[in-house]
């Protein structure tokens, strides 16, 4: 310690037991982002457990999500239809923010007005465009087949795959929709481009995607898991508070987050 040090003195009144806990909390917080204030590290790491360590084994982790919605969308007009596919793939972009070595993928049909027939369905790291990185597609399979149907108002989980992912990477989910399709389940605001095929099945093809059209929601597709080592195992109290930015939909802002484990 030296002049230059942040001192933070926590005083704590006499007070039942269940109060004093939250008390407690809420001073460590303050604690922290005083700290925080005054010093130029990037993030500050409180925990009464000890320093954290990755688990010993990989556990799931929810990558990437979207929420499902009735399409086109709430910002689309009140006489816009939703959009009808018929033998024709779609490739749909993702940024996800943890990688790891197995992944799985949620396809989902909440809003949906009939069920869907997914004919075939693949994930591999996005390259450029509707391009994806050559030998890195994976195909899908649910229930060890590749085909599946979502029925209306449920969602249907992939097989486990095992795909090297790196954090912060793209990746492109195409699924082949094999008979007429009513696009009426999805996420209108994707901020991300996603093409549409002529028709066919081309979930396997890697820069020769044969782009009919783009547009900037996603269908049927609800969220990625990747299993990971848990780099920050969870403790009872151990608080996290960085320095940076958050993102929604593309919209950055300059916070300083905490996160209670």
């Amino acid at each position: 310690m030296n002049e230059n040090t942040p001192l933070v003195a926590i005083v704590l009144p006499s007070a039942p037991a269940r109060t004093l806990r939250t008390t407690c909390a809420g001073l460590l917080v303050l604690a922290a982002i005083s700290l925080a204030a005054c010093s130029d590290d990037r993030s500050v790491e409180i925990n009464d457990q000890g320093p954290a360590v990755p688990a010993a084994d990989p556990v799931w982790i929810g990558t990437w999500a979207a929420s499902p919605q009735r399409m086109p969308g709430l910002l689309s007009s009140p006489d816009e239809m939703a959009i009808q596919f018929n033998d024709q793939t779609l490739r749909m972009v993702a940024r996800v923010s943890r990688g790891g070595d197995s992944a799985r993928v949620r396809l989902d049909n909440s809003f949906g007005s009939m069920p869907v027939t997914i004919g075939a369905a693949a994930i591999a790291l996005h390259d450029d465009g509707s391009g994806v990185v050559d030998d890195t597609t994976v195909a899908l399979t649910f229930a060890g087949e590749p085909s599946v149907i979502l029925p209306v108002g449920e969602s249907v989980q992939s097989d486990t795959i095992a795909i090297d992912i790196p954090d912060l990477e793209e990746v492109a989910i195409s699924v082949y929709l094999p008979q007429q399709t009513l696009g009426d389940s999805g996420h209108s605001l994707g901020r991300q481009t996603t093409y549409i095929s002529e028709p066919g099945n081309f979930v396997n093809a890697d820069d020769d995607f044969p782009q009919s059209t783009t547009t900037t929601a996603r269908y049927f597709l609800s969220g990625i898991e990747v299993q990971a080592e848990q780099r920050y195992p969870r403790h009872r109290h151990a608080w996290r508070l960085d320095h940076g930015r958050f993102c929604i939909h593309g919209r950055c802002q300059r916070a300083l987050a905490g996160s209670v484990g």
